[in-house]
C-alpha cells in the first residue's frame, strides 16, 4: 500500500478500470490520491514494461511539449511515471500513457523517500535544474540521463548573434530516450490527453481565442485589443480572452478601450482552459503556455516572438501554426524574455502591427469559419 504524507502526492492512473478517492487523513488540509486499479495501459501489461521516471518540475509550456515524450514511451511499450509539482498535475491527469506521478511540494528528504521506493529502470532529468539533478542522482534507476540544451548554441546566438539552427524543445526531449531506450522514430507531436470537460464553452462558439498575457512583460505583444476589434468586425467572431489570475490586471489595462470581447481572465482553471483552447475556432498567444495547450491540442494558433527566437526551440509544433516576428537588430536579448528592453520600445513585438496579423490569420484560412 503506498505511503501518503503532506508533502508528496501520490496519483496512479491506467487506462481503463473503474477508480475511488481515497483519503486517508481525512481533514480540511489533506491532498486526496485517486487510484485507477486496472494494471494495463494501453494495451501493455505494467509489470513487465519497463519503468521509466521523467522529472520535469515547471513551467506549462515545457511540461505540456513533455507529452512528445509521453508519446514516444507509449510507442516502446514503457511504463511511464512523473515528477513534477502540484500546479502542473491536470495536465496528466488522465491521460493513459501515465501509469503514476509524484507531485513534489516543498520536501525534499520524504519526495527522496518516494522515489528510492520506486525501482525504476530508467530516470530522466527533462528539466536540468539543481533540483532535479538531486533528485535524479537520489533515484536508485538502472540507468539515468539528463536533458542537453544547447546552452552554447543558444549564448552564441545570444551575445553574438550566431546563427543557430533549430532544434525543437521535443526533440531535446527524445534524445535520451533515444540514447537510454533505442527510439528510432521521427519525434512524434506533443498531444495533451488527460481529461477535461467537454462543450464546455458550446454557447460561445465560433469565437477566437486571444491570451494577451505572458510570463515576462518582454514577450507581450501589445495589440491585442486592435487585433480583438478587427477579428470582431471584419469576420464575425467572438472574441474571448484567456489567462491566468495573474494576467487579470494587465487584461484590464489593455481591453479597457474595446469592452466587446467576452473576458474569462483568471476565470477558469486549468483544465477549463484545456477545454476553452479545445473549443476554440483558432488561439492568438504570445510565446508561452497557451501557445504550446493549443499546438498540442491541434488547433490552428497564431504567436508572436519578440525577445526570444523560433530556433531556441520553442516554435509550438504543428501544420497550422503562424509565427509573427520581426527581424530587428537587436533581437534576440533573453533566450526566455527574461531581461528588460534596452531600447525601452519592444520594437520586435510593438512593430507588428493587427493589421498585418489580420491579414496573416485571412491568408491562412484562420477566419473562414466565422458568423
Amino acid at each position: 500500500m503506498l505511503k501518503f504524507n503532506k508533502n508528496l502526492a501520490i496519483i496512479e492512473f491506467c487506462g481503463v478500470g473503474s477508480c475511488r478517492l481515497h483519503d486517508p487523513t481525512p481533514s480540511k488540509n489533506s491532498i486526496q490520491k485517486l487510484v485507477r486499479h486496472n494494471p494495463v495501459v494501453d494495451n501493455i501489461t505494467v509489470s513487465k514494461s519497463k519503468k521509466v521516471l521523467l522529472i520535469r518540475l515547471s513551467s506549462l509550456g515545457d511540461l505540456v511539449l513533455l507529452t512528445s515524450a509521453l508519446e514516444a514511451l507509449s510507442e516502446l511499450g514503457a511504463e511511464t511515471h512523473i515528477l513534477t509539482t502540484p500546479p502542473y498535475l491536470p495536465i496528466f491527469e488522465g491521460d493513459p500513457r501515465v501509469a503514476e506521478i509524484l507531485l513534489h511540494t516543498g520536501n525534499r528528504r520524504e519526495t527522496v523517500q518516494f522515489l528510492q521506493e520506486r525501482r525504476y529502470d530508467f530516470a530522466i532529468d527533462m528539466h536540468g535544474k539543481a533540483l532535479t539533478r538531486y533528485f535524479l542522482l537520489k533515484t536508485r534507476a538502472t540507468r539515468k540521463a539528463v536533458i542537453k540544451k544547447r546552452w552554447l548554441a543558444r549564448q552564441l546566438a545570444l551575445r553574438f548573434h550566431v546563427p543557430i539552427k533549430e532544434v525543437s524543445v521535443t526533440e531535446l526531449y527524445l534524445r535520451p530516450i533515444r540514447k537510454l531506450l533505442g527510439y528510432s522514430r521521427p519525434t512524434p507531436p506533443p498531444r495533451l490527453k488527460a481529461a477535461f470537460p467537454a462543450n464546455r464553452f458550446k454557447e460561445l462558439t465560433p469565437y477566437a481565442l486571444l491570451f494577451p498575457g505572458a510570463k515576462s512583460p518582454t514577450r507581450i505583444w501589445p495589440h491585442y485589443p486592435e487585433l480583438a476589434r478587427l477579428i470582431r468586425v471584419e469576420a464575425g467572431f467572438n472574441v474571448v480572452i484567456g489567462g491566468t489570475a495573474e494576467d487579470r490586471r494587465l487584461a484590464s489595462e489593455m481591453f479597457s478601450r474595446f469592452t466587446d470581447v467576452v473576458d474569462l481572465v483568471g476565470k477558469t482553471d486549468l483544465k477549463e482552459t484545456f477545454a476553452l483552447v479545445n473549443e476554440a475556432s483558432f488561439v492568438v498567444a504570445n510565446d508561452s503556455g497557451p501557445a504550446h495547450i493549443a499546438s498540442a491540442l491541434g488547433k490552428p494558433i497564431m504567436v508572436f516572438f519578440g525577445p526570444t527566437l523560433p530556433a531556441f526551440g520553442f516554435r509550438p509544433p504543428g501544420e497550422k501554426v503562424i509565427v509573427m516576428e520581426k527581424d530587428v537588430k537587436c533581437r534576440p536579448c533573453s533566450i526566455h524574455g527574461e531581461k528588460p528592453c534596452k531600447r525601452g520600445d519592444l520594437i520586435c513585438l510593438s512593430s507588428i502591427a493587427p493589421e498585418e496579423a489580420l491579414n496573416k490569420l485571412k491568408l491562412f484560412g484562420f477566419l473562414d469559419s466565422g458568423a
